[in-house]
Formats: C-alpha cells, sequence, structure tokens
C-alpha cells in the first residue's frame, strides 16, 4: 500500500505515549480509517487538499482530452482505490494505485523517443483510405485490423517529450483532522474508563 507519513507532532506523541502504555489502538484506529476514507472522498468532491487548498487546474489540452470534468476522476480507479489497516500500534492508509505518489507529490513524467509500424486500410489501387466526416477525424487515415486484406504499414517515429504534474494533495491531516481524531481517541479512553 503506497501512502504518505504523516507526523502533525502532537497528535502522534499522544498516540505513540497510549501504544507505550500497552494500550491496543486497533478499535480508534478503525474509526479513523473509515474517517480518512470520508474525508479523502470529500477531498475528491471538492477538488481540494488537507486544509482546503484548491487542487491546480488542468490543463487546457488535457480538458479537451477527458470524458468527466472532474480533476484525478476520469476512471475513478485513483478514487475508489483508498483502504486502511488498523492495527494495535497505529494505521496504514493509502492506495495500491501505482500512479497516486506523482498526483500527491506532483513531478515530471519522461517519454523517450520511440518508432512503431502501423497498418493502415488502402483502396484497389494502393491509396490510403480516408475518413470522411467533419471536424478533428476528417481525412484521417483509416486504421487495418488484421483481417483487412488490403492494408500498408507504415513505420514512424515521436520525438521524447516530458509532461510535468502538479501536486494535488488527497492524503495529508489538517486542523480539523486531528481535531477528529483526538475526539476518536478520547471516545476510546472513555469506553476503557
Amino acid at each position: 500500500m503506497a501512502g504518505a507519513y504523516i507526523d502533525d507532532g502532537g497528535l502522534m506523541r499522544k498516540l505513540g505515549h497510549l501504544v507505550h502504555l500497552g494500550e491496543d489502538m486497533t478499535s480508534p484506529m478503525r474509526d479513523a480509517g473509515e474517517y480518512f476514507l470520508r474525508r479523502t472522498d470529500e477531498r475528491f468532491d471538492r477538488e481540494q487538499g488537507p486544509g482546503g487548498a484548491p487542487w491546480a487546474p488542468l490543463a487546457a489540452a488535457t480538458r479537451k482530452k477527458k470524458r468527466h470534468p472532474k480533476i484525478l476522476t476520469e476512471s475513478a480507479r485513483l478514487r475508489g482505490s483508498f483502504s486502511y489497516r488498523a492495527e494495535p500500534d497505529g494505521l496504514l492508509f493509502g492506495t495500491s494505485v501505482i500512479y497516486a505518489a506523482i498526483h500527491q507529490f506532483g513531478g515530471s513524467i519522461e517519454r523517450g523517443a520511440y518508432s512503431s509500424t502501423v497498418r493502415l486500410r488502402t483502396d484497389a489501387g494502393g491509396n490510403l483510405l480516408r475518413q470522411s466526416g467533419e471536424g478533428k477525424g476528417k481525412n484521417l487515415a483509416v486504421f487495418a485490423k488484421d483481417s483487412n486484406k488490403r492494408a500498408r504499414s507504415v513505420r514512424y517515429t515521436t520525438e521524447g517529450f516530458t509532461v510535468g504534474i502538479p501536486a494535488r494533495q488527497f492524503l495529508g491531516i489538517d486542523d480539523e483532522d486531528g481535531a477528529e481524531l483526538e475526539a476518536i481517541l478520547f471516545r476510546h479512553l472513555e469506553r476503557k474508563a
């Protein structure tokens, strides 16, 4: 499970003290895990990080390609991937989605130059078939399926490129989260008393 180690200082010291006293924290950590599942989902709804910081807007080119208007919600794979594991001495919260880290912390993705071959459909005279219609797809060559007998193989090369991804934090503990976690610990201690 991937996640970010987050230490807000005081809250973690209180939790550490309870663990040091031999207190089994599994039950309050389960409550905290459920709380963080809700909070993370809220952050995706609001497109905001901890503390209400708005996520960086999408680039115009990215907005044009997307099917879903919300940031980080094209397939909902990332949003629906969060889970937790409550343990006697703490909580593991995160995701197994490999691209979560680039969105949480930001960074650059580099793609090197590469070459490939495509099969394009041809007519009986060997001329490339073109798409008809209007708009972006007008006059583009038509890809050939394996079953198409009339086709021409075309080799192409692309240049490398770099894509910058801004940080859009969805994990973290803000003041509201800290207060709720303290309340969870307090309720646990009240039940024990």
